[in-house]
This record gives structure tokens, sequence and C-alpha cells, in this order.
């Protein structure tokens, strides 16, 4: 009787151990959305469409955990910010483009009190797999910053299978064009030290994980 209760006891012991370490996640879960932006290059000019697409399936991957996970019908809150960032700074530079949107998709222009314009929504989810496609097109010339990103901490008590239940999520994070450095040195030509200096202070915290991408419109 004493070996089955000492085993009895072990089991509990060690199975408490497992889901302590596993629930030990700084900050909560951080979910890897990938999305590509098309043509990948320097420059543009008034009138050239660029193409914004992220489609994934609904088994994503999870950096912390170094794991994936299904996430079903879940909610990822994407939103797109263009900054103008040379001479003329802006944070609202979304009026110097053309926006191309289609209307069966949840995902539009929303302005905020304070005058920000952000592109926000949802992604698509039909047949285990998210999709959000829309395109933009330079109307003026200039040094633009663009960030595709995900908002999941609006929602961070979203469940799903194998979720420890003291661990929320984290912001998340948009990985653009995969291992392209989507022109990141252009930040140091713009005058404002935000953008010459903070961000490439953490470039990965302050640049990549929020889907950044630098690139000049020309005439």
């Amino acid at each position: 009787m004493k070996k089955y209760l000492i085993f009895f006891i072990i089991i509990i012991c060690f199975s408490s151990c497992i889901q302590n370490e596993e629930c030990n996640i700084v900050d909560g879960y951080q979910f890897v959305i990938p999305a590509t932006l098309s043509p990948s290059v320097d420059s543009f000019k008034i009138g050239d469409t660029i193409s914004i697409s992220s489609i994934f399936p609904d088994l994503v991957y999870e950096k912390k955990t170094d794991q994936d996970y299904l996430l079903n019908d879940f909610k990822f809150f994407p939103a797109t910010a263009i900054s103008k960032i040379d001479e003329t700074i802006s944070i609202d530079a979304l009026k110097a483009f053309e926006l191309i949107i289609d209307d069966s998709i949840d995902y539009g222009l929303t302005t905020f009190s304070d005058g920000l314009e952000l592109l926000t929504g949802e992604y698509l989810y039909t047949n285990n797999t998210y999709s959000l496609e829309f395109k933009i097109i330079p109307t003026q010339p200039g040094l633009y910053f663009l960030e595709q990103a995900v908002s999941m901490r609006l929602s961070p008590n979203q469940s799903f299978d194998n979720k420890c239940s003291n661990v929320q999520l984290d912001g998340g994070e948009v990985n653009l064009n995969g291992e392209d450095d989507n022109n990141i040195d252009f930040l140091s030509r713009s005058p404002d030290e935000h953008y010459h200096y903070w961000v490439l202070l953490k470039p990965e915290e302050r640049f990549y994980q929020f889907g950044g991408y630098v690139f000049y419109v020309v005439e």
C-alpha cells in the first residue's frame, strides 16, 4: 500500500512541476502571424500598386513555447498604420494612399478622436484558413513607414486547446516578408529621433515584431 501511495504522490508532483513549467510564460502567449508586402522594393512611383497579404492555417506558431496551437475562429485584431517620416512628419499618412479593399473583407478605415487613422478589422476565417488581402496606391511622394500589426491584447482571455489557465495573450507579432530587412536602414534618414534613434535602438521589438516596412514614393 505504501508503494502505491508513494507512486501516486510522485505522479502528482511530476504533473504539477510540468504544469508550472509550461505556465511560466512571461507576459503571455505571443503568436507569430505571417504576412507579405509586394513587390518588396525600396521605392515606388506614384500610382504603383502595393499588395499586402496575410494567409495562414489555423495551426499557428507560438514563439515563447516554440509550439503550434490550433486557433479556431480566433480574433487577432489586425491593423495597418502608415507614417510619413521625412521632413514633413505625419503619423497619419494613410490619406496619401488610395485604398483598394474588397467589400467582402471586414477591414477598413477607422478614425480615432485624436485624428489618428488606421486600417482595422478582422481576418476572414474559412476552411481552417485565415486571410486578409488588400492593396494601397501611393498618391504623394515621401519617405514612409508602414506597420502591419496584430493587437491580440484587445481580447487577452481567448482560449484554445492546451492553453494554461493562468496565462493570457501577449500582443502577438507579424512577420512581414520573412527574413527580409524591409529597408530598416531608411529609418536613419528620418530627421525625427523617434525613427532614426529610438526604433533602431531595439529593432526586433520596435520594428520587426510590428511588421515594419520603410519605402520611398517618388514622382
